[in-house]
C-alpha cells in the first residue's frame, strides 16, 4: 500500500508540475517564478516521502495526497490571477485568445516569407550596406527611422535604423494606436531594426535565438520592447502594465487587419513584427 501511495503522490506532483509549467509559459511568467514552482512541488514530494519513511502512516500519506490535490490547484489559481495582472494578458473581448504568447505567435516561416516578398536584398556586411544606402534612400526603397514624438529608437548594437516604406508606415500606425489606447504621450522603444549578415553572425554569438536566415535582413522587420517606455503620465500611477496592454491592443488590431505578423518573444522582452503589405 505504501508503494501505491508513493506512486500516486508522484503522479499527482508530476501532473501539478506540468500544469504549473504550462501556466508559467502561457502567462509569460519570468523564469525565476517557474523555478519557484518546481521548488514548491519538490518540497511537497519530499514531505510525502518523509512522512511515509518516518511514520509509516498510511493515513497521514493519504491525507497529504488529498490536501495536495486541493492545495495545488488553489495555488495555481493564485499564480494565474497574480501574473495575469502583473505580466501577461491582452485585454481582448470575451471569447478571443488573450494570452500574449498565444495571441501573438506568428512563427519564423510566416515572417520570413513576408520579409522576402516585401523587402530588400540582404547585405552581407555593414560596409556593403553603407555604399548602397544613399541610393536606396534616394529611390525611396528604404527610410531612416529616428526617435520622434511617437516612439524612441534605442541604442542599436546589432542593427541599423532603416526600414522599407511599408514597414515605416506600419510603425507609425502602431504608435498612433498605442497613444489612442494608452491615453498618454508615452513612447515605446524600438530595440532592433535592419541587420546585415555581419550583424547576424555577431548576434548569434551572444543570442541563441538569433537565426542566420533573419527577417531583420530584409528591412521589413523591427522589434518593440514591451518593458521599456519613455515619458507620458499613466492613468494609474506606477503601472507599466497599462502601457503594455495598450501596445498589445494596437498590435492585435493591426494584425487582425493582416497588416503584420507578430511574435511575442519572452526572452528578449519584445514583440517581433514583420510588415505584410
Amino acid at each position: 500500500m505504501r508503494q501505491i501511495l508513493v506512486i500516486i503522490s508522484i503522479l499527482v506532483v508530476g501532473f501539478s508540475v506540468f500544469v504549473l509549467k504550462d501556466a508559467c509559459i502561457s502567462l509569460a511568467v519570468p523564469g525565476r517564478i517557474e523555478v519557484l514552482s518546481y521548488v514548491a512541488v519538490g518540497i511537497y514530494v519530499a514531505t510525502i516521502l518523509f512522512i511515509l519513511y518516518k511514520t509509516k502512516s498510511k493515513k497521514a500519506a493519504v491525507a497529504l495526497c488529498v490536501i495536495g490535490l486541493n492545495v495545488i490547484p488553489a495555488a495555481l489559481s493564485i499564480v494565474t490571477l497574480k501574473f495575469t495582472a502583473d505580466y501577461g494578458y491582452v485585454m481582448a473581448a470575451p471569447g478571443t485568445i488573450n494570452e500574449y504568447e498565444k495571441a501573438f505567435n506568428d512563427l519564423q516561416g510566416l515572417q520570413i516569407r513576408a520579409a522576402k516578398s516585401n523587402g530588400i536584398t540582404p547585405y552581407a556586411t555593414r560596409e556593403e550596406f553603407s555604399r548602397a544606402c544613399p541610393g536606396l534612400m534616394e529611390e525611396k526603397i528604404l527610410a531612416k527611422i529616428s526617435s520622434n514624438k511617437y516612439y524612441h529608437v534605442g541604442h542599436l548594437t546589432h542593427s541599423l535604423p532603416y526600414l522599407v516604406p511599408e514597414a515605416e508606415s506600419l510603425l507609425t500606425d502602431i504608435a498612433e494606436l498605442f497613444r489612442e489606447y494608452s491615453g498618454t504621450k508615452a513612447k515605446f522603444e524600438i530595440t532592433s531594426i535592419l541587420r546585415t549578415g555581419e550583424d547576424v553572425s555577431k548576434l548569434q554569438k551572444i543570442n541563441a535565438n538569433a537565426t542566420k536566415n533573419s527577417c531583420h535582413c530584409f528591412g521589413t522587420t523591427f522589434d518593440i520592447s514591451y518593458i521599456r517606455f519613455k515619458g507620458g503620465v499613466l492613468r494609474s500611477a506606477d503601472n507599466p502594465e497599462e502601457l503594455r496592454e495598450a501596445l498589445s491592443k494596437a498590435l492585435y488590431e493591426l494584425r487582425s487587419e493582416s497588416r503584420c505578423y507578430v511574435k511575442f518573444e519572452n526572452r528578449q522582452k519584445c514583440y517581433h513584427i514583420t510588415v505584410r503589405r
